[in-house]
């Protein structure tokens, strides 16, 4: 590992501004992993082996920080890379020309990135067409600005799960294939943006949503969110379990949603405000647990004594603290 420290020159980082001005992606499926090469930018790169960055930490610290311009062709798996890390002197920008066509994991890269200026990146180029995995790919990211991943090559991804969870990403989603995504719990919680009323998300109502199980939590607390998604397909979801829990303005009519595999819709639309949709023809005969609901749900009154809900056994505190609920409009409980 030696040889890691001899092209470790300021040099590379003079020029780092005309680099983000380009957008060329760098590859090298052709070099031997554990080599240096001169790239056509006059930067110095070295080849990452798929699973260095678990077997070597050095090399790992020193991707981290930034301090080795690096090529990731043969890379498969980016999983923690740059967990809670800093945005040591703004360099991460310099992952905009991560060659990713083999990667297939990217659980958690960016999860709490640390950074008083952001974490702005541009991944237009990101081939992302073999990416399975995008658990808490961007979560917990206070200030974060990204560009190019609209027209990201989602579609093999399966577990979206907390994505974008207590971030402040905004942006269109409108071209994403989903279609064979399988979780979306926490995918935009606590979306900070939308809590403070920033610039909407927008295109989920173009959402593939046919394969989702578990959609829980995946508004959660992000308060302004206003989007009409009354045509996701739900006919796969088990798990809408806090779902649109402490949303402020969110009033999609949903009554239309399949929701007959579902078994969990604990506190789903608790201390909403503006949710009042007929929701009278949902499907509930697989519920088991309807735990606070509707509870301090603001302005919800929907006739609801139609609903099947003999598999409920845990209806405590279904609408506690709801004075616009009226009890006789309750579902007929057994258990």
């Amino acid at each position: 590992m030696k040889r890691l420290l001899l092209p470790l020159l300021l040099s590379q980082f003079i020029c780092l501004p005309a680099l983000a001005n380009q957008n060329n992606t760098v590859r090298c499926l052709d070099k031997e992993p554990g080599t240096w090469f001169s790239h056509t930018d006059g930067k110095d790169y070295y080849v990452l082996a798929e699973g260095e960055l678990d077997r070597d930490r050095d090399i790992k610290e020193k991707v981290r920080t930034m301090e080795i311009l690096v090529c990731t062709s043969h890379v498969r798996n980016l999983d923690y890379l740059f967990y809670g890390a800093e945005n040591y002197q703004g360099k991460l920008y310099l992952t905009n020309y991560w060659d990713t066509s083999n990667v297939t994991s990217m659980v958690m890269m960016f999860d709490s990135v640390q950074s008083r200026s952001g974490l702005s990146l541009d991944l237009r180029g990101w081939d992302t067409s073999k990416v399975t995995n995008m658990a808490r790919l961007f979560a917990g990211i206070r200030r974060l600005h990204l560009r190019g991943i609209e027209h990201w090559d989602v579609s093999n991804v399966v577990n979206m799960s907390g994505m974008f969870e207590y971030s402040n990403i905004t942006g269109n989603f409108r071209h994403w294939d989903t279609s064979k995504v399988e979780d979306m719990s926490k995918m935009f919680s606590g979306n900070r943006a939308i809590l403070n009323g920033g610039s909407p998300i927008s295109g989920l109502e173009h959402f593939n949503t046919a394969n989702v199980t578990d959609m829980s939590y995946m508004f959660f607390s992000a308060g302004h969110v206003d989007i009409n998604i009354s045509r996701w397909d739900t006919s796969n979801v088990k798990d809408m379990s806090y779902m649109f829990a402490l949303t402020e303005k969110f009033n999609s009519n949903i009554g239309g949603w399949d929701t007959s595999k579902v078994t969990n819709m604990r506190s789903l639309f608790m201390s909403t405000d503006a949710f009042d949709a007929d929701i009278s023809e949902w499907d509930t005969s697989k519920v088991t647990t309807m735990q606070a609901m509707f509870h301090n749900a603001k302005r919800f009154n929907t006739d609801l004594t139609e609903w099947d809900v003999s598999k409920v056994t845990n209806h405590e505190s279904f609408a506690g603290y709801n004075n616009t609920f009226d009890p006789n409009n309750w579902p007929v409980f057994s258990n």
